[in-house]
């Protein structure tokens, strides 16, 4: 399983772009957490994105954000009463090329 042992620390993923404007930066933070996640983006253009939580067997939990997004930085949250304890993937989509990035992370009691 992809979340055991994860070490009890906020994540940050700088993601390669490649001609990408979906992000520079997806950073979940804390992780694990007990209370609330907060998710933050950097977006390099406008983009229609979409942010989505899935739980450990692929079933959409939440869309947190569907649209079109001005340049610069998103923060979105979820809270203890969003989520039962888990393991939880997020999937930030540009909408326009179908690329998908995705990082994880653990809800504790």
């Amino acid at each position: 399983n992809a979340c055991k042992n994860e070490a009890p620390f906020a994540t940050s993923v700088n993601v390669p772009t490649e001609k990408n404007i979906l992000n520079d930066q997806l950073t979940v933070y804390p992780n694990p957490s007990a209370d609330v996640v907060n998710l933050n983006c950097h977006l390099n253009d406008v983009a229609k994105i979409q942010l989505s939580i899935y739980n450990s067997i692929g079933e959409q939990i939440t869309t947190l954000a569907n649209g079109t997004f001005n340049k610069g930085d998103h923060q979105f949250q979820l809270t203890r009463e969003t989520l039962p304890a888990g393991c939880y993937f997020i999937h930030l989509m540009n909408i326009s090329t179908g690329k998908i990035q995705q990082q994880h992370f653990i809800k504790i009691h």
